[in-house]
């Protein structure tokens, strides 16, 4: 591993955290960083690893970063992005889980990868079966709900109300999952969005449900208004 490359690899981490000489002076010196981002020396391992973790990274991802030529499948991080995007979760709801917004961004851009016991709960976290992502990363498609949107619409021309019931039930299931996440006040100064961790108010599950509940009989009053808010509020 060429030390250009790690010394460049850290300095665009450290000045993408934002971290100076001084936070990491109790792991090592200005000079030794300043040398190592210059690529005319190493940090030692233990010492790298430690300035590291206080970046919020591993020595895995610092490896992902300095060795591009290891191949990364990028549809990973593109498809967990458009499900945490579909569900509304904010960039920084994995940080109890040792993934800061950095980090994640990273994985989704596909510049590296996260360990699997760490993804497997991040879906959890965010009540996504690992049987759902490993499907559609089986497929190939990338968008859980324009593939069960398509689904529906072929249930609907072949008057398959069996299939569109499930779809209706499986939505109903996650959408009372998600019910506490979904309310975010109209816009308050004093409101901190940032507790949310959430991107917008409503959930695509709801919207899956209501049109699968829609193909059988009409809604009701209050869920017609409900789809057009959400129709209302949608970036063109």
């Amino acid at each position: 591993m060429k030390k250009e490359i790690c010394g460049q690899v850290f300095k665009e981490l450290r000045s993408l955290t934002k971290t100076s000489y001084a936070d990491l002076a109790e792991i090592t010196s200005k000079s030794a960083i300043i040398k190592f981002e210059a690529g005319t020396s190493l940090l030692s391992v233990d010492k790298l690893e430690a300035t590291l973790a206080f970046m919020g990274f591993t020595l895995g991802d610092f490896d992902y970063l300095t060795r591009p030529e290891r191949g990364i499948e990028k549809i990973y991080g593109k498809l967990f992005h458009t499900m945490r995007f579909q569900r509304g979760y904010r960039e920084d709801f994995f940080e109890n889980l040792g993934v800061n917004a950095l980090r994640l961004r990273l994985f989704e851009d596909g510049r590296i990868m996260l360990p699997y016991s760490i993804l497997d709960v991040m879906l959890e976290q965010m009540r996504i079966p690992e049987s759902d992502y490993g499907h559609w990363l089986n497929q190939g498609a990338p968008d859980y709900f324009i593939g069960e949107l398509a689904r529906l619409e072929k249930a609907y021309l072949e008057r398959d109300f069996i299939t569109i019931k499930q779809i209706e039930e499986k939505a109903h299931h996650y959408t009372g999952l998600m019910a506490d996440k979904e309310e975010i006040p109209d816009e308050d100064e004093k409101h901190d969005y940032t507790a949310d961790h959430l991107t917008r108010q409503y959930s695509d599950y709801r919207i899956l449900e209501l049109t699968a509940k829609a193909c059988q009989h009409e809604l009701s009053y209050e869920e017609e208004v409900e789809i057009s808010d959400f129709l209302m509020g949608m970036e063109h």
